[in-house]
């Protein structure tokens, strides 16, 4: 049910995104034609896609609730899942613990029938927090679907506007073609003299 709802939200986001009328402007982080994407990552600096995409999103008012809209759900998932965490690293310590001072029983029936007072303390456990375990797993579940239809969201909407950078920032051959042409006669001319 999660992933069809996210799933419909991604594809209403695509078809925004192919049919908004995009700036011709250069995007500010394609501004600089000496881009260096391995040297940026090594020293840290912003990945080229998501700085694209923070610019789109700050222009796009529907990305720009998305993206709030995302940061607030973040926020509120330690407030959600810490009280049921917390109880239950507690419950864990204790069985833990209780398991640990049976081990020093010395008595073997009374160490056997604690033991068994145990295990019948955890499986009541295990029945009364199965529904909050499955809401965890689903919670997890859902928030990497999440990420993967936030990766994929970030691409639908960058690779256009790329694209387009491509088309209209393109340098000509003319240069590359000069250098070759001037390599090939510094070539020539260094088999000449070789051969003298």
């Amino acid at each position: 049910m999660f992933t069809k709802i996210f799933t419909g939200l991604f594809i209403l986001l695509v078809s925004i995104a192919c049919n908004s009328n995009r700036k011709k402007v250069t995007p500010t982080v394609l501004e600089n034609k000496k881009i260096n994407i391995e040297q940026a990552v090594k020293r840290g600096e912003e990945d080229i896609l998501e700085g694209l995409y923070r610019e789109i999103a700050d222009t796009t008012e529907v990305l720009k609730n998305f993206e709030s809209a995302l940061q607030e759900l973040y926020k509120s998932k330690n407030d959600s899942l810490a009280p049921f965490s917390t109880f239950d690293n507690q419950n864990g310590n204790y069985y833990k613990s209780a398991e640990a001072h049976t081990k020093q029983i010395a008595d073997s029936i009374l160490r056997t029938n604690i033991s068994m007072l145990i295990s019948s303390g955890i499986k009541r456990y295990d029945s009364a927090t199965n529904r909050h375990d499955s809401l965890v797993k689903n919670i997890l579940l859902k928030e990497t679907t999440l990420k993967d239809l936030h990766n994929a969201l970030k691409i639908v909407y960058t690779l256009p506007v790329i694209e387009k950078y491509q088309q209209n920032n393109l340098p000509g051959a003319e240069p590359l073609e000069g250098f070759s042409t001037r390599q090939s006669e510094i070539i020539k001319l260094a088999d000449t003299l070789i051969k003298k």
